[in-house]
């Protein structure tokens, strides 16, 4: 294979109000077409993105409007959609990652990039032939997420009932194993969008799951153990029916808030706030970004408890689209109708 000299880039036309629009004149997205740096400058390295991660704070990131403290990973107008990526290095002007190596780095949504080194984390292989795309996963942001929110942020221990949101999904799915095999929780319950995914869910260590459309959900929570914990990924409605039924002096680590993200300014804040005050429920919310000095304990730990048949890392606990460069931007997309279960991976096929 020779070198690239090109690459194409899906870039950001303009700064998106509610639901991104992929196609049309008013397109929010673009395909275009740039020249890579040639030769490669000092300390640098050529990678071709072979998986493409998908998260929904990748919207906030193209938003007109984002928090400040995510103003940082914003992508300017006419710069490639901002995304993290599991990458091939093609060529390196740098010793300790060479030709044929593995990197995380956030490159986003381009056919290859020149990266500066000290951009790119250099990851092993897996135990047990797992693929790399879990470095997009569990052994990546997402699984700091879910452990050290339901370690460090919700202080769970074993006396605690425990809520997991979103549980069929890519951070989720981990908060479930985490509570019940690696703290051993006393009671997890999870809560997931369609019978499947809660099978799904208790199949990884609920001890049940409730289909959250269901509307007698309030009752559903309110006859089983009373929740000590929640780990929230959603926000909105479920939210709020937490907080009136979750026990007092309660705790909620908020990580997401999916069911806002493309509302634009039609967005729902906590509408019963007055209850975290009179029951005293103590609610944080964090990013993976405030956490990463766990990451390399958290990999230990879940290599190990692979290894030993404690926890669930494979093909069941991600959803890999198989998808041409064209179709990057649509497949990101499925996040938002919940399509996946598990974390929501792209495999770039040509």
């Amino acid at each position: 294979m020779s070198t690239p000299t090109t690459t194409r880039s899906w870039i950001l036309n303009s700064y998106p109000t509610g639901m991104p629009k992929l196609s049309g004149a008013d397109a929010h997205i673009g395909l275009t077409s740039s020249s890579l740096p040639s030769p490669i400058p000092a300390d640098h390295v050529l990678l071709k993105p072979l998986y493409f991660s998908n998260d929904p704070v990748q919207r906030w990131w193209i938003d007109s409007n984002p928090p400040t403290p995510l103003l940082p990973f914003r992508s300017g107008l006419g710069k490639p959609v901002p995304g993290a990526s599991l990458c091939q290095v093609i060529a390196s002007n740098y010793d300790a990652l060479r030709k044929g190596d593995h990197a995380v780095a956030y490159t986003g949504w381009v056919e290859y990039a020149v990266s500066p080194a000290s951009m790119c984390e250099k990851v092993e292989q897996l135990p047990q032939g797992l693929s790399y795309s879990h470095y997009l996963g569990t052994m990546g942001l997402t699984g700091i997420t879910a452990y050290a929110g339901i370690v460090e942020v919700a202080e769970a221990k074993p006396s605690d009932v425990v809520v997991v949101s979103g549980a069929a999904g890519a951070t989720g799915n981990v908060v479930v194993q985490i509570a019940k095999h690696i703290i051993g929780c006393r009671r997890v319950i999870g809560l997931a969008g369609s019978e499947e995914k809660c099978k799904w869910v208790e199949s990884i260590g609920a001890d049940v799951c409730y289909n959250y459309k269901d509307p007698t959900l309030s009752e559903q929570l309110k006859a089983d153990e009373q929740a000590t914990v929640y780990f929230d990924n959603v926000g909105g409605q479920i939210l709020e029916t937490m907080i009136y039924v979750m026990a007092d002096h309660g705790r909620i680590a908020s990580c997401g808030s999916i069911s806002d993200y493309n509302a634009g300014e039609g967005g729902v804040g906590i509408r019963n706030y007055f209850w975290l005050i009179i029951k005293s429920i103590q609610m944080r919310g964090f990013t993976a970004f405030d956490l990463q000095e766990d990451k390399g304990r958290m990999r230990e730990i879940f290599k190990q408890k692979v290894e030993e048949g404690k926890f669930r890392m494979g093909e069941q606990t991600e959803t890999v689209v198989d998808a041409t460069f064209e179709d990057v931007p649509a497949v990101w997309m499925r996040l938002f109708e919940g399509a996946n279960t598990g974390k929501l991976v792209t495999r770039l096929v040509t």
